[in-house]
This record gives structure tokens, C-alpha cells and sequence, in this order.
């Protein structure tokens, strides 16, 4: 099995999005952080989480081998977070994302997650290069991707309108 589409780590767990994930999707992108930082994803309830997130991504996995996992706490089963690693058309590289709810955000679960996706993405040689797209305004995600040994590219991403930075791992 694709080690990218199923990860552990100490605490957490990683694994590919199931219908009844929505609720939970619903929730972490009508966050009003996420909707801040990341913006406005349009899904208003569990039906358009199906169909415009758990869906596509879910088709995703058959055609790249990855794409957004749901974080759950090992010991409690209880979903934190997502995190992965992303194909978008208007990028010339994958790109690293997350998003925590609140109840997951604050211990270390966002690290931990992501140094394991980036392991392992170099393990499986899934591109030479991989980017972050973050807020200027994102203090937190910009210290996480620091941490992660990405580097400041640019400000401008091709696809993308209002402030972003572009960041950027060898």
C-alpha cells in the first residue's frame, strides 16, 4: 500500500477521507481561521463537503498515489486535523497543506503530521521539489513550514489572487 495515503506517527494517525468524514470536513473549512488563511472553500454543508472535497480527493488517490488525509488522534480516535500533500494544476510542484481544528491545534499534532508526510514524499521520491502556499498574515504556519526547512520563494503564485506567499522544499 501507498505508505502517502496511510501514515502513523507517535501520536497520530493518517488516513484517506471516507464519506462519513464530512461533518468533520464541514467543520474544519468553516472554521473561522480557515476561512481566513485559506479562504472560502464554498462548503456550506456535509452534502457539498462530499461533493467538492471527500469526492474529487478521493479520485485523486487512484490518479497521484496522494492528496489530503484525515489527522486522528491515536490514542482517542479523534479527528484533529487534515494534512497532505496536493497536485494543483496552477503549480508546477505538489504542494504540502493542512488544517487543524481548534480542538487539535497547539500540540504539535500539525508538526508531527506534516514531518511524516514530508518523510515520507521524499522516501517515495514523489518529486524533486515540493511547495507551501500560506498568509503572509499566518504567523503559525509560516513558523511550521520554517521548522520543516522550507524557504521563502515568492509572493506572487500563478492562480491564486490576494496575499500568498510561496514556499518552497529541495
Amino acid at each position: 500500500m501507498n505508505t502517502l495515503l496511510a501514515l502513523e506517527t507517535q501520536r497520530l494517525n493518517l488516513r484517506q477521507y471516507r464519506l462519513d468524514d464530512a461533518a468533520f470536513i464541514h467543520s474544519v473549512m468553516n472554521d473561522a481561521d480557515f476561512i481566513r488563511f485559506i479562504g472560502d472553500r464554498g462548503i456550506v454543508d456535509e452534502a457539498s463537503a462530499i461533493s467538492k472535497v471527500i469526492e474529487p480527493t478521493l479520485s485523486g488517490y487512484k490518479t497521484l498515489g496522494f492528496g489530503m488525509l484525515v489527522v486522528e488522534e491515536k490514542s482517542s480516535g479523534e479527528k484533529v486535523g487534515l494534512a497532505g500533500i496536493l497536485k494543483r494544476d496552477f503549480l508546477d510542484y505538489p504542494d504540502l497543506g493542512y488544517a487543524f481544528a481548534k480542538a487539535g491545534r497547539g500540540k504539535g499534532y500539525a508538526l508531527e503530521a506534516t514531518q511524516a508526510l514530508m518523510q515520507t514524499a521524499k522516501q517515495q521520491n514523489v518529486a524533486d521539489k515540493i511547495v507551501a502556499i500560506v498568509d503572509p498574515a499566518n504567523a503559525s504556519s509560516i513558523a511550521l513550514l520554517e521548522k520543516l526547512e522550507f524557504r521563502y520563494e515568492n509572493e506572487e503564485v500563478k492562480g491564486i489572487e490576494g496575499p500568498v506567499h510561496l514556499y518552497l522544499h529541495d
